[in-house]
């Protein structure tokens, strides 16, 4: 299935979605480093403890960028008037959590409890929150992006 957030050229959702494509880098990098670790204790040439230090650098380098990227993210889910699109928006595109049923809802649920233990939520409802935390995340955006802010 074509990723529709790039597809339909999404800046808010591509925002969002970066938090968590930053953290996923910084992995993907930290598990490439320990590799290199690894081998370099067995068998280290000077060209392996140089690829080695500069792997070290850009790892280094791209968790700072991830979690600025996060910091960034979450700031501006904090400027959303309304808890519920908070944590949808936050579980969603921060951590990543795909639209699977009830574990998005029993996630959706635990997160909002949190700040409205009256509430339930549906599977449906949630998505319809997720609509509505996006439509209200876009404004935002834009007037960010407007300098209104």
């Amino acid at each position: 299935m074509p990723d529709r957030k790039r597809k339909n050229g999404d800046s808010v959702k591509e925002f969002l979605a970066s938090a968590s494509e930053a953290r996923l880098e910084a992995e993907r990098l930290r598990n490439k480093l320990k590799r290199l670790e690894a081998i370099a204790t067995r068998t280290a040439t000077a060209e392996q403890l140089a690829m080695l230090e500069n792997m070290k650098a850009q790892s280094t380098e791209a968790l700072i960028r991830a979690e600025k990227q996060e910091a960034d993210v979450t700031e501006f889910l904090n400027l959303l008037p309304n808890a519920a699109y908070r944590a949808v928006l936050k579980l969603r595109y921060c951590e990543g959590l795909e639209w699977t049923g009830a574990p998005l809802q029993r996630t959706v649920q635990s997160e909002i409890a949190k700040v409205s233990p009256a509430y339930t939520y549906s599977e449906r409802s949630i998505y319809r929150i997720h609509g509505e935390a996006l439509r209200a995340a876009r404004e935002l955006y834009k007037e960010k992006q407007d300098g209104k802010m």
